[in-house]
């Protein structure tokens, strides 16, 4: 049996538990400090192990689809496991998109929420260095930074219970604690 896919769940597993425990630390000590310790330690758990499971297992589904689509000349002169062609990677990254992360929850809500905002502007760049568009990234982030930022504000004022619950709180700590306090 090929280790590659065992590999990359490891690899995926380590790097979520270290990004997600910080991360899970610090959002605890901000919005949870209503809950007592045995709950801090229970959710911090549970969102690292969440995070750690989803990302170990995309990686493996990814690795061993990458070793599936390889033709057997491509296969013995490297060791490898990359692509063996372009599209196997979108294929792949596809197929354990839907198996992984498509199973929603909390933690893979707000990694792929993460990865659009990221991939989506990676998508102009690459786009406009095949000079498919012509833009000025500066200009095109601005417009991005004014639709999103436009977008939330419309979201919040007008359809506040549609917005995910971590952003709705942010939301109306910054801009409803006027209403709160008496001046």
């Amino acid at each position: 049996m090929n280790p590659a896919p065992f590999q990359a769940l490891q690899a995926g597993v380590r790097y979520a538990a270290r990004v997600r425990i910080p991360h899970a630390l610090l959002m605890t000590a901000l919005f949870a400090r209503h809950k007592n310790v045995n709950k801090k330690v229970s959710g911090i758990v549970s969102q690292t192990y969440s995070h750690a499971r989803s990302l170990g297992l995309f990686a493996a589904i990814y690795k061993l689809i990458i070793i599936l689509l390889q033709s057997k000349k491509h296969n013995q002169h490297t060791l490898k496991y990359r692509p063996e062609h372009k599209w196997h990677s979108a294929f792949a990254g596809a197929i354990g998109g839907y198996a992984v992360w498509g199973q929603h929850n909390a933690v893979n809500e707000q990694v792929v929420l993460y990865l659009m905002g990221r991939v989506f502007l990676s998508s102009l760049k690459v786009l406009k260095k095949k000079k498919l568009i012509k833009t000025n990234f500066d200009k095109s982030y601005k417009v991005v930074a004014a639709l999103t930022w436009g977008l939330v504000m419309f979201l919040f004022e007008n359809h506040e219970e549609e917005l995910p619950y971590g952003l709705k709180n942010s939301m109306r700590e910054i801009y409803r604690s006027d209403e709160d306090s008496p001046l």
